[in-house]
């Protein structure tokens, strides 16, 4: 019998229980579950993995002692798309092949930053918390309808975004190293390069992996073009933003304000974003919706069990 390990966040844990109880029940394995804050204890994960066959994880980190403490392990998926926490190298020495779930949670992700550019226009968390302390002090928001976008990244979640910004009345401007024309003509939105894209943008919303490349692409350098009534949001990955140089640059009103869903460290403790009014900050939920959760679960344990019936996954995520 082949066992599956799935570690995933609490928020996951209805749905995903429902999944996994349908799959197990069709198949020949075993699955042990674990759901955490943020991801599970290190020692009990590495105790877990040594009889695991396939890993179906969440945001922990997948590195040399992990995949040289599965003895059995032949494939990992990640919930989501971005690999930045797993060691591929390390995993293809090990034979462990890695996956992923591409476009799963397109929607998810595309329709928070939606909702994050309406709660930025019109300041709507900050009104909010006043009215519950007492304070009714109204004031003016802007509209987006009219307004630039600029997405860098223009993966499945930034065609997406770009497709609900359009029927808003807005102007999207995309950058990303891959261009895709017939995919801009059919939604509407313009390539160009990053400089301009920052420069002529109302919104910068970030949706690109973490790789050595985009690490740090947005310093305070590349804040300072941008417009200073120009908001910047990170559905992505913290490591994207230089997190110093965005609060430096909030502070010095080089742009009004930021909605950040990914930090470089999580949970964020003692981040200087978290002590300003200008950033809406949320816990890492751009794909946390039931619906995501559902197609992310269904799409890995496919993956999962596709491997070990000797079978291709429906996306492998090429080695480093």
């Amino acid at each position: 019998m082949k066992k599956i390990l799935v570690s995933l966040t609490k928020k996951e844990q209805a749905v995903a229980e429902r999944v996994l109880a349908d799959f197990a029940a069709r198949k020949d394995l075993r699955v042990v579950s674990a759901y955490s804050t943020m991801s599970m204890d290190r020692a009990a994960l590495l105790k877990e993995i040594a009889d695991t066959d396939g890993y179906l994880f969440g945001l922990e980190s997948l590195d040399e002692e992990l995949f040289g403490a599965a003895k059995r392990l032949k494939v990992v998926c990640k919930h989501g798309v971005g690999v930045d926490n797993v060691d591929r190298a390390a995993a293809a020495r090990h034979g462990v092949i890695v996956t992923n779930c591409p476009g799963q949670n397109s929607n998810a992700v595309a329709e928070l930053t939606l909702g994050l550019m309406i709660a930025l226009a019109r300041d709507i968390p900050q009104l909010d918390a006043d009215m519950k302390r007492g304070l009714c002090a109204t004031r003016s928001g802007t509209e987006i309808s009219g307004k630039a976008l600029g997405i860098v990244g223009m993966g499945a979640i930034g065609k997406t975004l770009a497709r609900y910004a359009k029927a808003f009345g807005m102007t999207v401007l995309a950058y990303d190293v891959v261009t895709d024309e017939p995919a801009a003509k059919e939604c509407g939105f313009d390539y160009t390069e990053l400089d301009r894209l920052l420069r002529d943008a109302d919104y910068v919303s970030l949706h690109v992996p973490l790789t050595e490349t985009t690490r740090g692409l947005l310093d305070r350098a590349k804040l300072r073009t941008m417009k200073r009534t120009a908001y910047i949001l990170n559905a992505a990955r913290g490591g994207v933003i230089v997190e110093d140089d965005l609060y430096d640059a909030l502070m010095a009103g080089e742009i009004a304000g930021a909605a950040i869903d990914s930090f470089q460290n999580e949970p964020p403790t003692g981040s200087t974003l978290l002590t300003t009014r200008k950033v809406i900050a949320l816990p890492h939920i751009g794909g946390a919706t039931d619906e995501a959760t559902f197609r992310i679960m269904t799409h890995s344990l496919t993956n999962i069990w596709n491997v070990l019936e000797g079978k291709a996954p429906l996306s492998e995520v090429e080695p480093a």
